[in-house]
Formats: C-alpha cells, structure tokens, sequence
C-alpha cells in the first residue's frame, strides 16, 4: 500500500486491524507525508489524517484545512480460508473469542 498526503501541516496515523505488542501501528501520529510498504495483517486498517495544533500553525481552530490523501494497494486478494471476513457488518465492533 502507498500512501501520500498533500497539506501544509499534516499528522498522520496509519493503524493495524488487531494491534499487537510487535505490531501496535505502522504510522502514529507522524509528521511523514508519504508511506508505502506491505500490510502486515488481512482486514480493515484506520488511516487518520489530522493537522498540527493550531498553536503550532498559526491558524485559527475553526478554519478548515485543506488536504489531499491519496491511497493505492496492489496485488489485493480475497481473504484465505483462515482469514476472518467482516464484509457483513464492516461498522460494527469486532471482538476476537
């Protein structure tokens, strides 16, 4: 998967489907613009874009920031047969038994 966020004062967090002590995240909070690299783990992943604290910027908090996230995944395949499929309910909770 690549990544790549155009905008002025950018954070952002790329996180796992089930977060692990090895694997917690794959980008947390950072100040890169563009990642790329392959997903370790089947499932949905959280990519969240947010700007800098308004202190830091110099803008007021109440103006929007303008940004543009650009995402491609290669070589995407159906779930293996072990692979836990949540297309039924993709906004719901998942809890592991």
């Amino acid at each position: 998967m690549r990544l790549n966020l155009e905008s002025p004062t950018p954070r952002l967090s790329l996180y796992v489907p089930r977060p692990t002590t090895e694997i917690p995240f794959l980008l947390d909070n950072s100040s890169r613009r563009v990642w790329s690299g392959q997903l370790p783990q089947t499932g949905y992943y959280e990519i969240v874009v947010m700007s800098d604290h308004p202190a830091f910027n110099r803008q007021a908090p109440e103006q929007p920031q303008s940004f543009r996230l650009t995402v491609a995944v290669d070589n995407v395949s159906k779930p293996t047969s072990g692979a836990i499929d949540h297309t039924d309910n993709p906004g719901e909770p998942i809890e592991d038994d």
